[in-house]
């Protein structure tokens, strides 16, 4: 996950080079099989306003700590 990747690349350790077939930057919403056209745009914008507010969980870094980035780039655990 990002959180890793980012911390490895912190910490000056080389990355694993990600696969064709691996998530690199795309993201993936799964919505139930009774959500609406509409509930799925409200759903995401309610997303899109919490990643604004609270940041975006990305993952644990390599000490097990969850970490959330924030739209300006900052890291917090």
């Amino acid at each position: 996950m990002r959180a890793f990747r980012q911390d490895l690349r912190r910490k000056g350790i080389e990355r694993r080079r990600l696969r064709n077939d691996e998530l690199h930057s795309e993201m993936v919403v799964i919505f139930g099989p009774e959500l609406s056209a509409k509930q799925a745009v409200e759903q995401l914008e309610c997303l899109v306003a919490r990643i604004k507010k609270h940041g975006l969980q990305t993952g644990k870094d390599s000490s097990e700590d969850y970490v959330l980035e924030t739209l300006a780039g900052k890291l917090v655990k």
